[in-house]
């Protein structure tokens, strides 16, 4: 029955100085800013046609993508 009581006596000193501190720090940012995806760089239309004059996708497939 004294282990257990130690236990706790010991977890609520540990935890003591962290729920003081934390008061005084923000954990969350106030204002969440999105990072939104890059625009392609890449015309993708006119890579598959290049893909299709270089043979490496039949005319086909490069119907098929579009």
């Amino acid at each position: 029955m004294k282990r257990p009581s130690m236990i706790v006596t010991l977890s609520t000193i540990l935890i003591t100085p962290l729920l003081a501190v934390a008061d005084d720090q923000v954990w969350v940012p106030l204002e969440w800013n999105p990072t939104y995806p890059a625009p392609p760089s890449v015309d993708l239309v006119q890579l598959l046609q290049l893909l299709a004059a270089n043979g490496v996708i039949t005319d086909q497939e490069d119907a098929q993508l579009i």
